[in-house]
């Protein structure tokens, strides 16, 4: 069951909306193009998810790998932890972090990460990649994920 503020459900005819307030407090009703109240209710939620990581339901789904990457790179730039060395960025003293990810993600929509995290490692163990280097790229992917969300307390320069 919903509590009061995640949105709601309507049925128009036969098709299932989904309405919800975005992140400007504007009420949005989005069609679920289904007949299915199950389908409304999942998008629903997916819309609240990405509200709650700051991300506009709308935008998410066209939002992509490279563009989170480049958040993430000028947040590391803005807090002085990178260096770029030509094309390859050095982020704190170490080069290499990002080209697995780079290599496997690029061109894929955030939307597809969660999928894919698991298989990523299984190739990775299939090229014969050892724990410790998987494990290392891994840690970036948090971090380029979460580089869309809003810090909850603003880093101030004193």
């Amino acid at each position: 069951m919903r509590t009061r503020g995640e949105g709601g459900l309507e049925r128009i005819g036969n098709i299932w909306y989904y309405t919800y307030y975005d992140l400007r407090g504007k009420q949005v009703r989005r069609s679920s193009k289904s007949q299915l109240k199950s389908v409304a209710l999942e998008m629903l939620r997916q819309a609240g998810e990405g509200l709650g990581k700051g991300i506009e339901p709308a935008v998410s789904h066209k939002l992509m790998y490279e563009g989170l990457r480049q958040i993430l790179l000028d947040d590391y730039r803005d807090k002085g932890r990178l260096v770029m060395d030509g094309e390859d960025p050095v982020m704190t003293g170490r080069r290499g972090h990002l080209r697995a990810l780079d290599d496997y993600f690029a061109g894929m929509p955030v939307t597809a990460f969660g999928s894919l995290i698991r298989k990523f490692v299984d190739d990775r163990k299939a090229a014969g990649i050892v724990g410790p280097t998987i494990n290392r790229n891994l840690v970036r992917a948090p971090s380029i994920c979460n580089a869309g969300t809003p810090s909850p307390e603003p880093d101030v320069l004193l």
